[in-house]
């Protein structure tokens, strides 16, 4: 009965983390086909709607680098509970800016 049950955690947690590992690529793929309608959307230039690429690319390699040695410390669960909630919360109140440049100059406001 126990075996059963790592094997599923093993299975379940396999599946997460290679999902989450595939964020990078998913970001790009559903990006770049978007960015000229963007411009369009946001009534901005297509080199300020690629900061946002620049950006995403950015920190995804920085919080590997950074995160990498917190969550060996810390744990992987405590770490990637605690940064989801803080995106999801600076992701809503980026939602409610009514100027796209804060998304820029002000990511953490």
């Amino acid at each position: 009965m126990e075996k059963e049950s790592s094997q599923g955690y093993f299975l379940y947690l396999v599946l997460f983390l290679g999902l989450l590992n595939g964020f990078g690529p998913f970001v790009i793929d559903m990006y770049l086909p978007a960015l000229p309608e963007m411009t369009h959307v946001f009534k901005t230039s297509a080199s300020v709607i690629q900061l946002g690429l620049t950006f995403c690319m950015g920190g995804l390699a920085v919080g590997q680098v950074l995160l990498g040695p917190v969550s060996d410390r810390f744990g992987r669960k405590a770490v990637l509970l605690f940064f989801s909630v803080f995106v999801s919360i600076r992701h809503c109140r980026l939602s409610l800016q009514r100027i796209n440049l804060g998304f820029y100059f002000f990511p953490l406001s």
